[in-house]
């Protein structure tokens, strides 16, 4: 056993939970269904729409796991350019849509991908194309329906907290309510567990198996084309966290950030990449020339950075914006377990390292 230790940034422990528990309320499931993540919840619009449509679009700049929900399902895959303000090229997305396409559209960081009046266009031009609109980034910001409804909502809410599974649709179409998948949760569960008694006392083996754990439970969702439910334990989690004060710390912790690395851009180092952080608090992302080498130095002194999201290989070549995007952004960790006290570190870091 060692010291207690200190990181910012990767994966969610379990004890992170324990300030935003409240009393469980009862989820709105009207017309919303629950799986085990994301991926699944777009396993689930893929395998529901198989055989009325055979090609999925998405933006450039996404995972490769929202492709390959789609791709096991035999559809094939295209990809749409993005503009500078991060919203959809129109004119290249209505180029390369049918009545047989699903769309699906992100609105990164707070910022909107596609305007209502877009949507109903296209809608209205395409009748029989599915829309398909990811609310990840601002799921616990906007909870509230917007003018323009999508034939589905989709959301993984476990980017917010230490949640074992949870993806999310929402729609009046059909969707099936699939079993859940004990074993991914189990798994991701006993890392949150290895993760929290980690930083408690320092045992360095612990954090070889909790990284080794969240390995093998990315590896299931990859395995397997069917899509699976959320557990009843993850539902009961989720319905009792408290969003909206996880909301305000994440938001108490980008205004810090924002006025911590003011210096920086005004110097040229760095760029925002949202205008709107606050409305989307995933992460806060920055842009910078030497990404790579900044990323390295910053987890020598414990500041974790994912890189969001490398293009994948098949849409390589169609938007230089999201090729710059990719090899410039890191997203800074600015999630509930953080104070603006630790913004000002991760801000201080990266002054030093520049």
């Amino acid at each position: 056993m060692g010291d207690k230790v200190i990181e910012f940034g990767s994966e969610f422990d379990w004890v992170a939970n324990e300030p935003f528990l409240r009393e469980i309320v009862e989820l709105d499931s009207l017309h919303t269904h629950y799986y085990r993540s994301g991926r699944d919840a777009l396993k689930e619009i893929a395998v529901c729409n198989k055989g009325t449509h055979n090609s999925v679009l998405l933006p450039t700049l996404c995972c490769e796991s929202m492709v390959i929900p789609f791709t096991q399902n035999g559809y094939k895959a295209k990809f749409f350019k993005l503009n500078e303000d991060l919203s959809a090229n129109l004119d290249d997305l209505i180029s390369k849509v049918d009545e047989h396409t699903v769309l699906v559209y992100i609105h990164y960081f707070g910022m909107t991908s596609l305007r209502d009046e877009q949507l109903a266009q296209l809608k209205n031009n395409h009748p029989q194309m599915i829309m398909v609109e990811d609310r990840t980034h601002d799921i616990i910001v906007h909870r509230t329906k917007t003018a323009f409804s999508p034939d589905y909502m989709i959301a993984s809410m476990r980017k917010w907290f230490a949640l074992p599974d949870g993806g999310i649709i929402a729609s009046i179409r059909k969707v099936n309510d699939e079993k859940p998948a004990p074993e991914f949760s189990n798994i991701r569960l006993k890392a949150f567990k290895n993760k929290s008694e980690y930083l408690s006392f320092g045992n360095e083996s612990l954090k070889g198996d909790y990284r080794h754990a969240l390995n093998e439970a990315a590896v299931l969702l990859d395995a397997d084309p069917h899509p699976y439910g959320m557990t009843e334990e993850s539902r009961k989690l989720l319905s009792s966290m408290d969003m909206d004060g996880i909301y305000r710390a994440r938001l108490t912790n980008v205004e810090a950030l924002e006025s911590a690395l003011t210096g920086l851009v005004e110097a040229g180092e760095i760029k925002y990449l949202s205008s709107h952080a606050a409305l989307s608090t995933l992460y806060f992302p920055i842009l910078l020339d030497n990404r790579d080498a900044v990323q390295h130095k910053l987890t020598r002194v414990s500041i974790y950075c994912p890189v969001i999201w490398p293009v994948i290989e098949t849409a390589k070549g169609v938007c230089k914006f999201s090729e710059y995007v990719a090899d410039h952004m890191l997203a800074l960790p600015c999630d509930q377990r953080y104070t603006p006290a630790d913004m000002q570190h991760i801000a201080e870091a990266i002054k030093t390292i520049l």
